[in-house]
């Protein structure tokens, strides 16, 4: 679904107030997370398109390991924002927008669940069917649309809770979709997923018992839940995804990492 789509369903029924503490809810999950899977939108088309030129089996391999590196980020990214948020928006932004922060929670985790599925929107256009997706994406973006209108009656809360089951089920279906077209084991799709929701829970374990032994609204708390989460997300993914993080190293540091 394109950005403009979800933002206007996202703010057409809720009052100009409500608007702002949700923009404010929506700043940092959009900058961690849905800004970086714009980026690797990009660079995905032609990284399939070269793929698949060595071969069907290349260009899905390519697929697993994007899928496996996107679930990693966004799922670690958005758990960690979800465990800050009590403190990030209060001490950045001040008090005011205190009640930004339970829709920050569960707009966080609705961003990290759409980066499971992000890798595979440019893989259709790889393959000679670009238009597949607007067949999901057009009753999607009815069906969005509806629940907000619906959500919006009850508030801030629930209209991000919207988002976050609207995100876990449209991520199914876009799944199931890019079975249907490039038959991909069901397996393989779930040991891409599968680090990147261990690192989760293990982030969310760690930082929310330790948010429950810290003050609220407080910087020492902010500073102390960050270095928790980060250390965390680091230990975990070594633990849990290793082969992922070295991949993006030799991404970002090719010429170091070969060395």
């Amino acid at each position: 679904m394109t950005d403009g789509s979800r933002t206007v369903s996202r703010f057409m029924v809720i009052g100009a107030t409500a608007l702002g503490f949700y923009g404010m809810a929506y700043k940092l999950p959009e900058l961690l997370i849905e800004n970086v899977l714009w980026i690797f939108s990009t660079i995905a088309l032609p990284m399939y398109a070269r793929a698949r030129t060595s071969g069907t089996d290349v260009m899905l391999s390519a697929l697993l390991r994007a899928t496996r590196l996107l679930a990693l980020y966004g799922l670690t990214v958005g758990t960690a924002l979800a465990v800050v948020a009590r403190d990030a928006v209060p001490v950045l932004f001040s008090d005011q927008w205190a009640p930004a922060v339970v829709p920050m929670m569960l707009i966080s985790l609705s961003l990290g669940i759409m980066s499971i599925a992000w890798a595979s929107g440019d893989l259709f256009s790889a393959v000679g069917r670009p238009g597949i997706l607007i067949k999901l994406d057009v009753p999607a973006t009815i069906a969005m649309a509806g629940a907000f209108l619906l959500a919006g009656r009850y508030g801030l809360v629930a209209v991000a809770c919207v988002h976050l089951v609207f995100n876990l089920v449209y991520g199914l279906a876009r799944m199931l979709l890019l079975r249907s077209v490039t038959r991909i084991p069901a397996g393989s799709l779930a040991r891409a997923v599968l680090p990147g929701v261990a690192v989760a829970a293990i982030t969310a374990a760690v930082g929310f018992g330790v948010r429950a032994l810290l003050p609220p609204g407080e910087l020492s708390s902010l500073i102390i839940l960050g270095g928790v989460c980060l250390i965390t997300a680091v230990g975990g993914s070594l633990l849990c995804a290793r082969r992922s993080v070295f991949e993006a190293l030799h991404a970002a540091l090719p010429a170091r990492a070969s060395a």
